[in-house]
């Protein structure tokens, strides 16, 4: 791994000074990603997304179309955590899941238009096992709320190889200012667009067992989408779509925006 002085003096300085350490030292990639995955945005948020990719990797998992989006995710409205469960974790979630979805067929209709090929559920009883995980997941996106009170339901999202998510904005009646989601079995390409200009794009990549954070002003003035394919994406994934799953948390909405 090659990393200039000044991106050095950057991590440093920024980021965590046993990372710098662990890069002059030669550890290897893999200590240098635990580190990485353990930072949120916020934390690299103060970074371009030029330097970056530079200092580290040759892709990344966050592409923004403006700086002002950059201050966005630098002030919290975006988090992507990777690997945020075990492989161990996604399988017994997963089986879980396939004991409900299992039994239903992939629809191609959603009464707004928003999802096809998708099965879906809602579930608030999960063993204990897999309860501990979606524990985990409430902490990391609620904690900081005042008001932490949540949807009773966790909804199950079942996406079939030829599925994807249209653009959309979740309701304000029905959930609160913060969106979170587990991603299981594949990687997919999530876009954030600006509902009036839609100049202002933030795309995602979600690997499988990765949990990604929406707040706020992304949460209540960007539409989201999962794409069906890389094709017109900044990132290039290799390979045909394949069945993705998610695990969505939400928040109750708030009297503001009912």
């Amino acid at each position: 791994l090659q990393v200039s002085t000044q991106s050095l003096i950057l991590i440093r300085s920024l980021w965590s000074h046993d990372l710098a350490l662990m890069i002059c030292r030669g550890d290897g990639l893999s200590l240098v990603f635990a580190c990485i995955r353990s930072l949120t945005l916020r934390q690299i948020g103060c970074l371009s997304k030029r330097t970056f990719a530079a200092a580290f990797l040759s892709n990344k998992l966050v592409y923004t179309t403006s700086d002002s989006l950059d201050r966005l995710i630098a002030g919290h409205e975006l988090e992507v955590l990777p690997d945020f469960c075990t492989c161990d974790e996604e399988n017994k979630l997963m089986v879980e899941v396939d004991r409900t979805l299992g039994r239903k067929r992939y629809e191609y209709d959603h009464w707004d238009d928003a999802i096809h090929g998708f099965r879906e559920t809602e579930k608030s009883r999960w063993n204990e096992f897999n309860s501990n995980v979606i524990s985990r997941v409430c902490q990391q996106a609620f904690s900081f709320l005042t008001d932490r009170t949540l949807l009773p339901h966790i909804h199950v999202l079942d996406l079939a190889d030829n599925g994807c998510i249209k653009p959309h904005i979740d309701s304000h009646k029905f959930c609160g200012n913060v969106i979170a989601g587990l991603s299981l079995l594949s990687t997919r390409v999530m876009r954030l667009q600006h509902e009036m200009d839609k100049t202002q794009q933030i795309e995602v990549l979600l690997q499988p067992r990765s949990l990604y954070i929406i707040r706020n002003e992304l949460r209540y003035h960007f539409t989201h989408e999962i794409l069906l394919n890389s094709s017109n994406s900044v990132f290039e994934l290799t390979g045909s779509p394949s069945r993705r799953v998610s695990l969505i948390v939400r928040n109750q909405p708030s009297q503001r925006h009912c």
